[in-house]
């Protein structure tokens, strides 16, 4: 068994999650919740993660098709870390940009849906994703938790 630099990464985000967690405990209840629910589900999806990483280190690569595949550039290509780069960013500006224009709750759902699409998603997945981000910030920030979600500029300005 092999670890690979993206094993590594997975560890680490794994760990920050842990340390957010650590000091969140001794935190007020109404203070710790949310790194408390959203820890415990990181640390699953660590988990998850690195046993499906740390499995496909152990056996040979086969193709496989995925539900969506996120272009890669090639090592070799003259500016390809750069381009990458600057396309991550732009997504980042993008959904900044979105959440001031039209609000968390609105900007979150387009985020993923047009992310999905934009990199190979089918409809299905990526409306199915972008109804079940929805969903849970309706369930779990809205109704449960009582969030106060700032009023977006278009909203002031209409």
């Amino acid at each position: 068994m092999r670890f690979r630099p993206a094993d590594f990464f997975t560890l680490f985000i794994g760990l920050a999650i842990l340390a957010a967690m650590i000091a969140a405990w001794d935190w007020p209840l109404r203070a710790s919740i949310i790194v408390l629910v959203l820890g415990s589900a990181g640390l699953v999806m660590v988990a998850a993660q690195l046993m499906l990483d740390l499995r496909r280190n152990r056996k040979p690569a086969r193709d496989a098709k995925l539900a969506f595949e996120i272009p890669s550039f090639e090592e070799g290509e003259p500016g390809a870390f750069q381009r990458g780069t600057a396309e991550i960013w732009g997504w980042l500006m993008g959904l900044l940009l979105a959440v001031l224009v039209v609000g968390l709750p609105v900007a979150l759902v387009l985020f993923v849906f047009l992310y999905m699409k934009t990199y190979g998603a089918g409809w299905f997945l990526s409306l199915g994703m972008a109804a079940a981000i929805a969903a849970f910030e309706y369930g779990v920030y809205d109704r449960i938790m009582h969030v106060y979600w700032p009023e977006a500029l278009i909203w002031q300005l209409l």
